[in-house]
């Protein structure tokens, strides 16, 4: 099971009933029931084509944005603000599509009172192991990548070294997660 599938398991809960619980926002909101499997599969496509469209989407224009304000505009902090402000109106138009969206996708159903198994969602490394080990991994890696940058290459920017560091750091962790398991 990829990690994808694992964050869409977070929104749905199969019920003692044969029903499923639909958590749209989580712990935060409400839990819809949902008895037709046309209408789960539905709804649950809508929920992995926004995770598979939008997450990437918003990661590239964050980058993008702060390697600008980085880069072309001199990393000053006014640039960083709006670099920032960028990412956040981003993340606002993102969220207010898939409210809406949501809103047109559970009309019509009831709330029920399931609960979402926070335990298991929310704690970041049981629900994807391999991903902490790798975050783990790549901040050892990042780290030692820093260390070797500065020492060889004492006249490097700051923050072009710490940049290169976390690159290293990530691609070494993936390489090693990807290998070792």
């Amino acid at each position: 099971m990829d990690a994808l599938t694992r964050i869409v398991d977070a929104s749905f809960q199969e019920q003692e009933d044969g029903s499923v619980a639909f958590f749209p926002f989580g712990a935060a909101g409400d839990a819809y029931r949902i008895e037709s499997p046309d209408r789960y599969h539905h709804i649950r496509g809508f929920v992995r084509r926004f995770l598979v469209h939008v997450l990437p989407a918003v990661v590239a224009v964050t980058l993008t944005v702060t390697l600008l304000a980085l880069w072309s505009l001199g990393g000053s902090v006014t640039a960083l603000l709006i670099a920032a402000v960028s990412c956040g109106a981003v993340v606002l138009a993102c969220g207010v599509y898939y409210r809406t969206k949501v809103r047109r996708l559970v009309a019509g159903l009831e709330t029920c009172d399931a609960r979402v198994d926070v335990e298991r969602y929310l704690w970041f490394p049981t629900a994807f192991p391999e991903l902490y080990e790798m975050h783990l991994w790549a901040g050892g890696f990042a780290a030692a990548a820093l260390v070797g940058l500065m020492l060889l290459f004492p006249d490097l920017d700051d923050g072009l070294t710490g940049l290169l560091a976390g690159a290293i750091g990530l691609t070494v962790a993936w390489v090693r997660q990807k290998r070792f398991g």
